[in-house]
């Protein structure tokens, strides 16, 4: 979805959030009780160590757009909607706009980087005399490169755009 950058910051924020962040929660939730239920049946020992390593590193991904930088992006958006003006602080703005999208920016690429390294490790240790386990592993890691791609292209087109306009719009220059 590609939205206007004048587009309500809040709404665009809650279907990140159900699109993506939620499914990529409720796929972490699947790869840990799927680790949990085969723990004595898997003998490749690399692969749980990567699906371990994924689901955590995502995991830790959505927990930090959740209480980190959707607390932010709504009190950006309030701010944007009430029509404040940081030209109009005392010039103690603590809430360090640019800072914030450029971290908001890189911890998708870190994410992306490391599901994609994940990925390709599967696909090294990949045999099809693997059972349907680490089969269901090694196709939950396919997903994940699949999802937070898409992630990647709803937050560059619509989310990072809808933030630059609200920080524009409230004279955000810290």
């Amino acid at each position: 979805m590609t939205t206007r950058p004048d587009s309500n910051l809040s709404e665009v924020i809650n279907e990140t959030s159900v699109r993506y962040y939620a499914l990529l929660d409720k796929l972490c939730d699947n790869i840990n009780t799927c680790l949990e239920i085969s723990e004595n049946k898997l003998h490749v020992t690399e692969l749980i160590s990567h699906s371990s390593s994924l689901a955590t590193e995502v995991r830790l991904f959505v927990e930090e757009r959740k209480n980190v930088y959707i607390p932010y992006l709504q009190e950006l958006s309030e701010k944007s909607r009430t029509g404040h003006d940081c030209a109009n602080c005392s010039g103690n703005c603590d809430m360090q706009h640019t800072l914030r999208l450029i971290e908001f920016a890189a911890s998708l690429k870190k994410v992306q980087n490391t599901s994609a390294y994940i990925q390709q490790e599967f696909d090294a240790l990949y045999n099809e005399e693997m059972d349907s386990i680490v089969l269901w592993l090694k196709n939950a890691a396919d997903l994940m490169v699949i999802l937070l791609d898409a992630l990647s292209v709803q937050e560059e087109s619509s989310l990072i755009p809808a933030i630059q306009y609200a920080q524009k719009n409230i004279n955000a220059h810290s």
